[in-house]
């Protein structure tokens, strides 16, 4: 299944559902609830804040008293300062809880990553994007069906690496004129559409109407003829030689120790760099190596000059830095800078 193009009028419709559907009266409801109730550190405030967003969204938390103590003990009243990367990061320090039950005396643990990041949403008055499987599977599936068909939809590890997934599809498809807030709602309003469509006309439930339309996504990004294809991708079948690939990884990667710098390594969360194969598999998409201590990292792909030669294309940034993007073009003689100043 094709998805539709990310437009101005498709934007425009999936906001009116949106509205229609009472989207934006159960925000500014929940808005009016995290501003009146805005002390962190208060067990009771936050109990009624989790209760009502457990409620509203449906997210399972049969026992709230972890949560609730989890989110007192790692969130402070200056929140409100925060930057976008440390509420980011706020997610990922209060979702996972474990109790022990006072039944049957049973250590229990649960990641909350979908809840978690609900709660910061609104927290945050909307600055990050609510991670939930409507929003990713339609994130994943836009990107698969535009070249990146490395990316799996496997459930993220962290919310970071979610948001990261998140910014490199904003970016993909050129949509930084719209608010995190407006792109959340577009794929969960479209998402939530195709798949009670197929729960719908297929007599499933929404767990299996969800494996359905990634099956149907995956298809379609395998067939080889995508027209979503964006920022001029072309697949290469041709097998590169080993010595190519040798030398282009060689280069890549005094690109990035250059960007890092080589005694900073471990200090960005690098364990290793990207190895041949990865770079190999980069000719056919465009492939993501995160460097969680840059808050970005490097989007790289393999294509043809118009002698035939092989060269890879890096593009690298901080998300939390203006202007830090730099594209290389990484040769099997070395590498130049040809531009920055982007993201």
């Amino acid at each position: 299944m094709k998805l539709q193009p990310i437009d101005n009028e498709n934007f425009l419709r999936t906001s009116h559902q949106y509205t229609a559907n009472s989207g934006d009266s159960i925000d500014k409801s929940l808005e009016k609830l995290f501003s009146s109730l805005n002390n962190e550190t208060n067990r009771y405030e936050v109990s009624i804040k989790v209760a009502a967003l457990n409620q509203i969204y449906s997210t399972a938390i049969q026992y709230i008293d972890p949560v609730v103590s989890k989110i007192s003990e790692h969130i402070d009243n200056n929140h409100h300062e925060f930057s976008t990367e440390q509420y980011v990061k706020l997610v990922d320090d209060i979702s996972t809880v474990s109790w022990v039950s006072s039944t049957s005396g049973k250590l229990h643990k649960r990641n909350n990553l979908s809840f978690c990041s609900k709660y910061v949403h609104f927290l945050s008055k909307y600055t990050i994007p609510i991670y939930d499987s409507y929003i990713w599977i339609l994130i994943i599936g836009y990107l698969k069906q535009a070249g990146y068909k490395h990316l799996s939809f496997a459930p993220p590890a962290s919310y970071a690496s979610f948001f990261d997934t998140f910014q490199i599809f904003k970016k993909a498809f050129s949509l930084h004129e719209h608010s995190n807030y407006a792109i959340d709602k577009y794929l969960w309003v479209y998402g939530k559409q195709l798949i009670t469509e197929i729960a719908k006309t297929r007599a499933v439930n929404l767990e299996k109407a969800k494996s359905i339309l990634k099956s149907q996504l995956i298809s379609e990004a395998s067939n080889g003829n995508n027209e979503m294809q964006i920022q001029g991708q072309e697949t290469m079948n041709t097998e590169i030689p080993a010595e190519t690939l040798i030398a282009l990884q060689h280069n890549f990667h005094s690109v990035i120790l250059e960007r890092l710098g080589d005694g900073h390594i471990k200090m960005h969360g690098i364990d290793e760099l990207p190895r041949l194969e990865m770079i190999k598999e980069s000719a056919d998409k465009k492939a993501w190596f995160p460097v969680a201590g840059m808050f970005g990292g490097f989007e790289f792909w393999i294509d043809r000059t118009d002698n035939g030669q092989y060269q890879l294309i890096s593009e690298s940034w901080s998300r939390v830095v203006g202007g830090s993007g730099q594209r290389h073009v990484v040769t099997v003689d070395g590498y130049e800078l040809v531009e920055e100043g982007f993201v």
